[in-house]
């Protein structure tokens, strides 16, 4: 497996989409990391994954509120979306 495999694949040969961003969320103890296609939580514990949110759409950069208790994304498109960043569910 070369180099570029390996930032691509996880232990079990299941494709992973590499990050674009990640931050370190005090409130809850996780990781949130963006992708192009996603997000993902992360515990700070352990490392394992809590939540994965699909988006449909590139998602290219995102960001905390405050009080660490939402996500803010936005995409290539221009359209913004808030999650919530304990269960990664959208905010209407």
């Amino acid at each position: 497996m070369n180099e570029f495999q390996k930032l691509v694949f996880d232990n079990n040969n299941a494709k992973v989409t590499p990050a674009i961003d990640c931050v370190f969320n005090g409130k809850y103890q996780t990781f949130v990391v963006l992708t192009v296609n996603g997000i993902r939580i992360h515990s700070a514990k352990d490392g394992r994954l809590l939540k994965f949110r699909f988006k449909d759409s590139d998602l290219n950069c995102m960001a905390l509120n405050n009080g660490n208790r939402k996500i803010y994304t936005g995409d290539c498109q221009g359209r913004i979306a808030v999650l919530n960043a304990e269960s990664a569910l959208e905010i209407t």
